[in-house]
């Protein structure tokens, strides 16, 4: 007798408790969400740092919408703090790049 098994269910996608985006990519053992992962992308290929219009104008093609991307660093250095990874500015900047690099 022949039978028919039904698809197995989808694991759910796990969302970020703060702005709910679909969590996926793994950078520096944290899953990420994709505009996070482009914003550590950005500051990764970029060794002097960006600031928060330039990373908005790559990210959301819009240099108005820094405020959003620095809400995402305060999230991004939140899940780096159990890693060797940083964001910072350099010298201790007020304002400036952000620039990601090791702690310590």
């Amino acid at each position: 007798m022949l039978s028919y098994r039904t698809a197995a269910r989808p694991k759910p996608v796990p969302v970020c408790p703060y702005c709910q985006q679909k969590l996926g990519a793994v950078r520096y053992g944290v899953r990420w969400t994709r505009i996070q992962v482009s914003i550590l992308d950005l500051l990764q290929r970029m060794p002097a740092g960006m600031t928060a219009k330039e990373l908005a104008s790559a990210v959301y093609s819009d240099e108005n919408k820094w405020h959003r991307i620095v809400e995402h660093i305060y999230m991004i250095r939140d899940k780096l703090l159990d890693t060797t990874w940083q964001i910072s500015r350099p010298m201790g900047m007020k304002y400036g790049r952000y620039v990601l690099g090791r702690r310590g």
